[in-house]
Order: C-alpha cells, then sequence, then structure tokens
C-alpha cells in the first residue's frame, strides 16, 4: 500500500473537520419496535482537508501520487491521522472532483492550494 508522500505538507491548515459515517442499520419487523444494529465492528471516519498551499513541484507531486500511485484515487494508502498521529489506511471519497486545486499564485512561484475528503478506514 501506499503512503502519503513525505515531500507534501503531513498537517492540514486549520478548520479541518471530521464527520463519523453512521455504523447503524434498521431493521423494522412486522410488529414491534425497530431493531437497530452496527454495520460493521467499527466505523470510518470522512475527513475534510485542506493542505498548506504548495509549490508547482508538490502539486505535481500530489497529482502524480493521486494519479499513477493510487491509479486515480481507487487505492487506499498510509497516513498519520492529523489528530491523533496514529497511522491508518485513507481513501478518497467518491466525491466528484475527487480534490479541487486553487492557484494562489502563478507564473514560476505557483503557490497552490489543494483541498479534498478522504475516509479514515478503521
Amino acid at each position: 500500500m501506499p503512503a502519503w508522500p513525505a515531500s507534501l505538507p503531513q498537517i492540514p491548515v486549520p478548520g479541518m473537520s471530521i464527520a463519523p459515517q453512521r455504523n447503524k442499520i434498521a431493521f423494522e419487523p412486522e410488529i414491534g419496535d425497530s431493531i437497530d444494529r452496527r454495520r460493521g465492528t467499527a466505523a470510518s471516519k470522512v475527513y475534510q482537508i485542506a493542505l498548506p498551499p504548495m509549490t508547482k513541484e508538490q502539486y505535481a507531486t500530489f497529482e502524480e501520487f493521486f494519479e499513477d500511485d493510487l491509479y486515480d484515487g481507487v487505492l487506499s494508502f498510509t497516513w498519520d491521522d492529523p489528530v491523533s498521529g496514529v497511522e491508518y489506511s485513507w481513501k478518497f471519497t467518491n466525491d466528484d472532483p475527487p480534490y479541487t486545486a486553487e492557484v494562489l499564485m502563478g507564473g514560476d512561484e505557483g503557490i497552490i492550494k489543494v483541498s479534498f475528503r478522504l475516509k479514515r478506514l478503521a
């Protein structure tokens, strides 16, 4: 499994949000109350992440990682959780587009801000 590239920012900018995924399934019997159960042994979490501005070279590394190493976001990868520092497996969500890149400064400097949503796999 590929790892998040060391040359890319490791900690998102402040304002990251974390949303736990619902890990419950309910069954409605013919009579009586609904029966609630856990869907799985662990619930995943979705992180809305914006990275600190990157150089053109870092952005090229990010694109190469996403397109080549992750097969356009199909594969999962390892990365340290920005809150706990513990290594987990992650996967880009099925959002379309999978990430957005905002050019803050063009030209040779090329400062680019990237944001995306990741699912932290339990």
